[in-house]
């Protein structure tokens, strides 16, 4: 009997949801249990944006309430003590470093300048440069240097030459309303904005001399953006309807998609190394990380933060921890980076026809964290022949039944829902091979004594002489010239008896 596609195996069922209980992970489209928080960070006074120095580990935290900076080795195995520079500036948003330079660039919402100071500097100098009105993000592609600055007062963005001995603007585009969230690809130096009041994304080459950008809808007030620099995945908070948006690079209004995020959702970082996506939920106190390759079948897993969760800084390549800047209590939490598990989905496309007697090799593949197994849907048999390989997914052997067998196969792992789908495989019969013709044989002749048997054999028969074996040749038939050679030798004898009587009348006439 054929089964529905989601019929795979109550045995499959109770062992995922064993399997993820035991394992104290959560299911698709739920949440874990909170993990354990170590001690935080202490910092300035409510504590806004985040970012790090990939060169040197040093993590940056603005503190917009007394306008200060607080700077950590984000390295350290136990909890870091942050120094902290007064004075930087007044409402300070968005923060980003130059790796290369060792220069970090703070929005200071307060004044149309952002701030500049050397990070590796116990007591740096700090310095501004004029860009629009109320810039609020900061992104800086490490390529080139260029800085990045969303104006959120002026609808622009102000492209500013970093790693010039006085930093100053190159170019300015134009973008949505009050642009505020801003991210660069580091691949594809692609730049992405959020306008915020204009419910939309901008992005433009941030390469190019004299940018101009392209805007997409799609968006409710669009707040924090982040790119994986390797997917060239897009993702943006939606803070009023908590959602969290993404699309991809190439065809950015086609794969736009969106899903809920729990508690009002403000920061946003994705891991590099992982593609872990972090978000901040403001107003719960804690940070959701799933997945970034496949967002809806990720695990949601619940990071507890402190009070107010804001910036994000992820990378498991550089960091042991997670950092949050929690605005209401100023401090930066330190959570763990794990790994969500991703629900598994079926790849392979149509299986091969098979024939009888031939053996047969086909293998299944799925995506999935952990890596998924393979098993038939209840009651489904492959072709005669064939058998499954649960781990690796091959199918193999040979058939030994022709004809169209149809069945499920479900990748599983310990994170619902599984994937099942259908495949089919023709059998064909078995090849008749068509006879090989018996080549005729040539007739020899030439015995010694008497005829040996027809077709050039050298077996003697009873009472005959066998027949010697002739080559064969490509000049004259000597058989058929006997005839010739018969008339010239009798031609000769008649010669011979005929030459004394002439010789005999000679002589007479003589006489």
């Amino acid at each position: 009997m054929r089964l529905s596609r989601s019929s795979f195996t109550f045995r499959t069922l109770a062992a995922s949801v064993l399997g993820a209980g035991a394992l104290g992970l959560v299911l698709f489209g739920s949440a874990s249990a909170a993990h354990a928080v170590v001690a935080p960070v202490i910092v300035g006074s409510h504590p806004q944006g985040m970012a790090y120095d990939s060169a040197t580990g040093n993590v940056f935290v603005v503190n917009s309430a007394d306008g200060s900076v607080s700077r950590f080795d984000g390295r350290a195995a136990v909890t870091p003590v942050a120094d902290t520079f007064p004075a930087v500036g007044t409402d300070l948003r968005g923060v980003a470093v130059d790796p290369v330079t060792g220069r970090v660039f703070v929005a200071s919402h307060g004044s149309a300048s952002p701030k500049i100071f050397d990070g590796e500097l116990p007591v740096p100098t700090i310095t501004s440069t004029a860009v629009g009105a109320a810039p609020d993000g900061v992104a800086v592609d490490a390529s080139s240097g260029r800085v990045f600055v969303a104006n959120s007062g002026a609808a622009t963005v102000s492209i500013l030459d970093g790693r010039a001995v006085t930093p100053t603007v190159i170019a300015t585009v134009g973008v949505g309303a009050t642009p505020r969230g801003i991210a660069v690809d580091q691949t594809s130096h692609e730049v992405y904005v959020g306008n915020a009041f204009g419910s939309s994304v901008s992005f433009f080459d941030g390469s190019a001399a004299a940018p101009v950008a392209t805007t997409i809808g799609g968006f409710t007030v669009p707040g924090a953006l982040a790119v994986d620099n390797s997917t060239h995945r897009v993702f943006v908070t939606n803070l009023l309807i908590s959602q969290i948006s993404w699309f991809d690079e190439a065809d950015p209004a086609a794969t736009l998609d969106s899903m809920d995020i729990p508690g009002a959702p403000t920061g946003l970082s994705v891991d590099p190394s992982t593609h872990s996506v972090f978000v901040s939920g403001n107003s719960d106190s804690a940070v959701t990380q799933f997945d970034g390759r496949d967002p809806k079948k990720s695990q949601k897993l619940t990071l507890s933060t402190g009070s107010g969760p804001r910036g994000i800084v992820a990378d498991a390549s550089q960091f042991p921890s997670v950092y949050v800047a929690n605005e209401n209590d100023d401090t930066v939490s330190r959570l763990p980076n794990t790994i969500p598990h991703v629900a598994p989905t079926l790849t392979s496309g149509a299986l091969p026809p098979a024939t009888v007697g031939v053996p047969y090799s086909f293998t299944f593949t799925a995506s999935g964290l952990p890596a998924p197994t393979f098993e038939l849907g209840t009651g489904d048999t492959l072709p005669a022949g064939l058998s499954l390989n649960a781990t690796t997914g091959e199918i193999s052997g040979t058939p030994t039944t022709p004809g169209s067998i149809t069945f499920d196969m479900v990748a599983i792992n310990d994170t619902l829902p599984a994937s099942a789908k259908f495949y089919t495989v023709d059998v064909a019969p078995a090849v008749t091979p068509n006879p090989t013709p018996t080549p005729t044989p040539t007739a020899t002749s030439g015995s010694t004594g008497a005829s040996g048997s027809a077709g050039g054999s050298n077996s003697s028969s009873s009472g005959t002489t066998a027949t010697k074996p002739q080559l064969a040749h490509t000049g004259l038939d000597i058989a058929a010239l006997w005839p010739l050679i018969a008339v010239g030798a009798m031609l000769v004898i008649v010669g011979a008896f005929s030459l004394p009587r002439r010789t005999s009348r000679s002589s007479r006439r003589s006489e």
